[in-house]
């Protein structure tokens, strides 16, 4: 979904009901322009870890949530780190759960890497879009974070 200056939702969706008329409203107004434009711009950034986004995005949240938000941006391609790394890298040590839920609310899968949050066991754990996908796009991240660091 976008509105007239910026990106502010991006998700997987495994099927289109009437249940979200924003998204559908969203789809039928701009698929074609918006789509192919999305998808020029996101294909590149997909391998290589969105390091030059070409369009503008925009956080809705809450202060905490933007703060975690922009501490995933920095984790690097093909990296993971657990919900306690990301607490410390976002300014928010004591504040581990809010820093899970607030990876549950980025609106901006894929731009904001959430998939990129392991649990400190290091197993996967879960994700907004499915743990089939959160492995997905890890093992495809791993390979292209080998590739780019050769």
């Amino acid at each position: 979904m976008h509105d007239q200056k910026a990106i502010i939702r991006i998700q997987f969706v495994d099927s289109l009901t009437k249940s979200d008329d924003s998204m559908v409203q969203c789809l039928h107004d701009q698929t074609s322009d918006f789509a192919s434009f999305l998808i020029q711009q996101l294909s590149p950034d997909l391998v290589m870890g969105f390091g030059s986004m070409k369009f503008d995005y925009q956080f809705n949240g809450t202060v905490l949530q933007q703060k975690v938000w922009n501490a995933l941006r920095t984790v690097p391609l093909g990296k993971t780190v657990t919900y306690q790394e990301l607490a410390r890298m976002a300014g928010l040590p004591r504040a581990v759960r809010a820093v899970a839920s607030a990876c549950a609310k980025n609106p901006l899968l894929i731009i904001v890497p959430c998939h990129r949050v392991i649990l400190s066991s290091g197993r996967l754990g879960q994700y907004k879009a499915g743990a089939w996908r959160k492995e997905m796009l890890l093992a495809k991240e791993a390979f292209l974070g080998r590739q780019f660091s050769s």
